[in-house]
């Protein structure tokens, strides 16, 4: 009967820590994921072909990080050189709640998918970046 008990208990530990992961992420905004046309590349090949693709709107997924002047795809969480990666400005236009923005702000090392134009004129903070993909309107966490 004390087994019997224990295996209980262990069985809604468990199922109670499953339920606070915490949501993932989906941000878009319809108007553009509807009318822009996207050209979906690897991050690989995004880094190795980003000068050609200036202004393009691409769609690509990779390993997001964010943090103190941080905001950044990188192809996996073991290279995580800036110089391999792009820095990811969101759309001015997307109206949303503080608190979500808070919880992009708290990701670190999550695959997402996300949608924007190359901007080559900018490498994100302090010049680190390979360029950016500004006017990101599409967001979604893997």
């Amino acid at each position: 009967m004390k087994s019997y008990v224990t295996f209980i208990v262990l069985i809604l530990t468990i199922n109670l820590w499953a339920c606070k992961t915490s949501p993932r992420i989906f941000l878009s905004i319809p108007k553009y994921d509807t009318s822009i046309k996207t050209k979906k590349i690897s991050l690989r090949q995004l880094i190795d072909d980003y000068k050609n693709l200036q202004g393009e709107y691409i769609e690509t997924t990779g390993i997001y990080y964010s943090a103190f002047e941080e905001s950044a795809i990188y192809e996996d969480k073991i290279n995580s050189n800036s110089k391999r990666a792009f820095w990811v400005d969101f759309s001015n236009d997307f109206v949303i709640a503080d608190s979500t923005w808070l919880k992009i702000s708290e990701k670190r090392g999550v695959k997402v998918t996300i949608k924007g134009r190359i901007d080559t004129a900018s490498q994100g903070h302090l010049s680190q970046y390979l360029a950016t993909l500004a006017n990101t309107y599409y967001f979604l966490e893997q």
